[in-house]
């Protein structure tokens, strides 16, 4: 079983899928991966903590402009 070129669906890039790799994904019933090994480690991450959510403009939504806590008025 030698080395083997794949595209990766998600960016396009080139990726080596190789000999020992292959032996092990077959050992544990796994398809051949369609994402390179970057996009499959950022989809993980982003499975443990999700993406902030964005407003249709594109910015993360905010509870207005920060504005420092009032301290008590001294008498």
């Amino acid at each position: 079983m030698p080395d083997i070129t794949l595209n990766c669906e998600n960016c396009g890039n080139e990726f080596v899928f190789s000999e020992g790799e292959r032996a092990f994904y077959a050992s544990k019933g796994l398809s051949i991966p369609k994402c390179c090994p970057i996009c499959r480690s950022i989809k993980a991450q982003e499975k443990r903590i999700p993406p902030k959510p964005t407003s249709p403009t594109g910015t993360t939504p905010s509870s207005g402009p920060a504005v420092p806590p009032e301290f008590p008025k001294k008498a």
